[in-house]
């Protein structure tokens, strides 16, 4: 018995340093053996072994040679990770759409896809099973598997999901609870699945590519179409990481405000989704209110859009710049708070919304009306993540494995 302890310790150990290995060079780049060894801890025999087996496995290359600072004339090797061998795919399935990305380890896009679920609310099957119609063509078509290793496919779900399982328990209409996600994929593709939120996968792929810049406490945001928000705390390594769901949406900001779908009043969501903007744009149309609006739409309500509402507020509509001031205003409200609550070092802001100037610069003269709200800042790959946070959370898992497949 003790042996067999023993032995389940050592392959526990060896996949650990693996995963380190990975992790460290993928957040610092190449380095030589000598420098892993300095900053992993272990023996410049231990990494040399370990890193042999990386080596003949594909993991890793050695990419050039380079001088010793230190020690004159020495010459040491560089590795790095054999980034273009292997392939992740990202899946993103919101409210209108499912989103689906290829890419290698260095985030170069093998293929991208995209289609409408609108017909297809509460019909899971549907819509899973047109994704996993367009990836398995897509993957043939481009022929990944002949040219990579395909490390799996990572998932983002709106609503709460069970990810331990890879069920989406329960996704605000997107389709029925309980959905066993992570099976019906593998059984489809015959490949490793990872299922998060979708707020999560996002906030983890912004921690995985850009770790050594990342605050080891904040608060993720994402907006678009409702709210959804993380907070996230970091350990040493980005494989060592909490993120925790925070209902920013659903936090009350207005008590005597619209009924919101969770049944309170004045949440939020009920000011800031692009469904109650666009319901209080619709409210006040008019050539006289809002003449841009009214222009852009052809003088049809129903014709109204987001991207519409968006060039009015632009354009100097009053009346749509003063929904978007109220919108502003209870989104620094709800930040403030969380930073009451959460203390974090920083708060990062994703979605399409805050990519419009005016309305970034009008969040941020907002939150000057606050005590300690200069930590807001804008996602790095805002608008980028949906995808690729989902992928991100299968080459993780990959990492966290040593490499193993």
């Amino acid at each position: 018995m003790k042996h067999e302890v023993a032995g389940y310790n050592l392959v526990d150990v060896k996949k650990r340093n693996r995963s380190a290995i990975l992790y460290l060079i993928y957040q610092s780049g190449g380095m030589s053996r000598k420098e892993i060894a300095q900053r992993l801890g272990l023996t410049p025999a231990a990494i040399t072994l370990i890193t042999s087996d990386m080596i003949a496995e594909g993991l890793l290359v050695e990419t050039r040679t380079e001088y010793n600072s230190v020690r004159v004339g020495r010459k040491e090797v560089i590795l790095d990770i054999n980034f273009g061998h292997y392939a992740a795919v990202g899946v993103c399935i919101n409210r209108t759409k499912a989103e689906i990305i290829c890419t290698d380890l260095r985030q170069n896009v093998i293929f991208e896809e995209q289609f409408s679920i609108e017909g297809c609310r509460q019909k899971s099957k549907v819509i899973m099973g047109k994704t996993c119609g367009l990836i398995r063509t897509r993957l043939e078509q481009y022929e990944v598997a002949r040219t990579k290793k395909i490390l799996g496919v990572g998932i983002g779900v709106r609503g709460i999901v069970n990810s331990e399982k890879g069920v989406s328990t329960h996704s605000f209409h997107l389709w029925e609870d309980n959905v066993d996600v992570k099976t019906f994929f593998e059984e489809q593709l015959g490949l490793p699945v990872v299922v998060n939120n979708n707020v999560r996968a996002l906030a983890y792929g912004e921690l995985f590519y850009f770790f050594n810049d990342y605050p080891d406490n904040s608060i993720f945001i994402k907006h678009g179409p409702g709210v959804g928000a993380a907070h996230i705390s970091v350990g040493s390594a980005a494989s060592d990481f909490t993120c925790t769901p925070v209902e920013l949406g659903h936090m009350i900001v207005d008590p005597g405000g619209r009924v919101c779908s969770c049944g309170n009043h004045g949440c939020l969501e009920t000011i800031v989704s692009y469904e109650a903007i666009q319901e209080n744009a619709k409210a006040v149309f008019s050539s006289t209110l809002t003449p841009t609006l009214y222009s852009l739409a052809e003088g049809s309500a129903d014709r109204v859009s987001r991207d519409m509402i968006l060039s009015a507020y632009d354009a100097g509509d009053k009346i749509i710049e003063e929904i978007f001031s109220r919108a502003a205003f209870y989104f620094a409200v709800a930040i403030r708070n969380s930073i009451s609550l959460l203390n974090p070092s920083a708060i990062i802001m994703y979605g399409e919304l805050f990519e419009d100037k005016k309305f970034w610069a009008l969040l941020q003269q907002k939150l000057s009306c606050f005590p300690g709200c200069n930590m807001v800042v804008k996602s790095r790959f805002n608008l980028k993540m949906d995808t690729l946070g989902p992928a991100s959370t299968i080459i993780g898992n990959f990492f966290s494995g040593g490499g193993n497949l």
